[in-house]
Parts: C-alpha cells; structure tokens; sequence
C-alpha cells in the first residue's frame, strides 16, 4: 500500500452465527476500494510482546535506566411484559441511531415496567396503571461496582457497569489452575437477571472482563459489549512479558457460585492486529445471548482502539484512526 494514499481505515465486524469475523478495510485518493482482507495475526508470542513494547516506548518513553517500562493503567470509563399479565399498552423505546439494533441506556420502558439506573442502583417501576405505580424491587451491585447501562429481553435483564477498582499488582495465578484470583486493573461488568418475577430479580450471570465499557447494542437476543484494555504492567528488565501477562482477562459465573477466577480472553494466536509493529491497549468485542440459559460468550481481541461505534442489524463498524 502506498503511502499518502491511505485515507482512513475501518474495523468491520461481521456478526454472523459461527462468531464474529473481523475486516480491514480502506480507500485511496482514488475513491476506489480494495477488496476486503481479514486482519492479520501475530506470528509469534514473541512478536506479540515485541509490538507492545514498542508501543509503550513510542507512547510512554523508557525509564532512566534504560530497561524499565512505565507502569500502564486501564483507562477511565467513559462515560417485555409482567407474567400472566394482558398485553402491554403502547409505549416508546430508546431512541436508536438503526431501526431493529437497541442501544443500552440508564432507563428503559416495556410498558408495564420502566427500569432506571441511578445512586449506583437498578430500579424496577410498576408504571401500568398510573395511579398503582411504585418501585417494586431494586437491585444492587456491591461496593464500588457503578451500573452504566442495560438492556431488557423479555424477562431477561442485562446490566452493563464498571467495577472501579484502581488497578493492582498483577496476582499470581492459583496453584494447579492456571487462573488469576482477581483482575490486573478496571473490570467491566456484565450481569443478566431471571425477572420473571419483577418482584424478586434473580441473578443467571456475571462476565467480568478486564477493561474499560466503551458502548454497547443488542441484535435480536445477543448483546455485543465493546472495550477498552489498556494493559498494567511495569517491565523491569529482569522479568520476559508474556502474552498471558497483557491479554485481557475474562471471568464467567453462572447462578450464584463462587466466582469464577480469571483467565486470558483469548490465546495470542487469536488476537488480530492493525498494525503489527506497535500497539499498547486491546479492543474487544464480547458478546453473548440472553436466551434462556444460553451460555454463549464469544470474545474478538484486537491489538488496536476505536473511537466510534454504528451497528446495522447485519455488522457492528469499530473505526479509529
């Protein structure tokens, strides 16, 4: 590719039923387009570590002695009808950039129910009949942890927030089990509510994924999360990096057991990259169904960031420049 010619670049995640495949495309001063080439890939681990330490040189500078890298931390966040009940009177929804993709927002509105998000709280309203509207339930997400935003399937309820944990020493992983206690910096939260009973919401899920929530949309039954993952870690010379080291994290409980500890969101291998010879945060698409007792959770990791994101009801468009 020739250089002066490239106008922009796009990341387009083709969201199909066997998992998300991902395209880089771009134009020339021409106007004409190339064809369509998928991402490439890491050839190596080492590669993959060598790209992350020449970003944070480009992007952070070395310490005195020459060996050291700054510390990173993870960038800031930014910022259906009742059972046995009659049909739900007419009732507007979140106003949406595409007709048939919602948008996760603080308040939502199924006709009978209107569910707000306000003091670190969920609260689920009985809005149908005026005269009988009260708040029948609220739910609460544990100290610290800040709900952004949701969705409502039906009876499914799907809370997007933030943990807003200041980031820790990386942890060592638990004897024999390959996985860490507790994530390396800021956690996003998924978490997916039975509300059948309006009355009693009762917790199926909660995916933790170290990074930052960017936005989010649902197609249908499946919620596509996108995220920020600036890696923490401080290289003294005396320690190699190693993939496991900077990928994102992922944890996945289902019901109410212990949670589950952490691991690596994907291997190296499957990480695609923008540019090969520099980077320093992850971009992830993590989507999951909210069917009943559906267990999906795809994870797409690439070494690169957005600024903006549109979704049609065929693919999700990530853009950076």
């Amino acid at each position: 590719m020739k250089k002066g010619l490239v106008l922009g670049l796009v990341l387009v995640l083709v969201l199909v039923a066997a998992g998300a495949t991902v395209w880089f495309v771009t134009s020339d001063s021409t106007g004409a387009r190339p064809p369509r080439t998928v991402l490439g890939r890491f050839a190596s681990a080492e590669d993959l570590v060598k790209a992350f330490k020449n970003g944070l040189v480009a992007d952070r500078g070395v310490m005195e002695d020459g060996l050291q890298f700054k510390s990173m931390t993870s960038v800031a966040p930014q910022t259906a009808t009742a059972s046995g009940a009659a049909e739900s009177p007419e009732h507007s929804s979140t106003n949406v950039q595409v007709a048939g993709v919602d948008e996760a927002d603080i308040v939502k509105n199924d006709g009978d129910y209107i569910y707000a998000i306000g003091g670190g709280a969920l609260f689920i309203v009985a809005a149908y009949h005026p005269q009988q509207t009260r708040i029948v339930s609220r739910i609460d997400f544990g100290e610290g942890a800040q709900p952004a935003e949701m969705f409502i399937h039906g009876d499914t309820l799907a809370v997007i927030g933030t943990s807003g944990s200041e980031p820790v020493p990386m942890t060592e992983p638990m004897p024999g089990k390959g996985v860490n206690p507790a994530p390396r910096g800021n956690t996003t939260f998924i978490k997916v509510y039975d509300i059948s009973d309006r009355e009693k919401p009762a917790l199926e899920r909660s995916v933790r994924y170290e990074g930052s929530y960017e936005t989010s949309r649902m197609l249908g039954q499946n919620v596509h999360v996108v995220l920020t993952t600036q890696p923490y870690y401080a290289f003294d010379g005396d320690k190699d990096i190693k993939p496991g080291d900077i990928i994102p994290l992922v944890s996945d409980t289902h019901g109410l057991t212990e949670p589950a500890g952490f691991t690596p969101a994907v291997g190296y291998r499957d990480i695609d990259v923008v540019d090969p010879e520099a980077f320093t945060s992850f971009l992830s698409v993590v989507s999951l169904s909210l069917a009943d007792g559906s267990r999906s959770l795809n994870k797409r990791v690439i070494a690169g960031y957005s600024n903006n994101v549109y979704a049609s009801r065929d693919n999700l468009y990530v853009a950076g420049t």
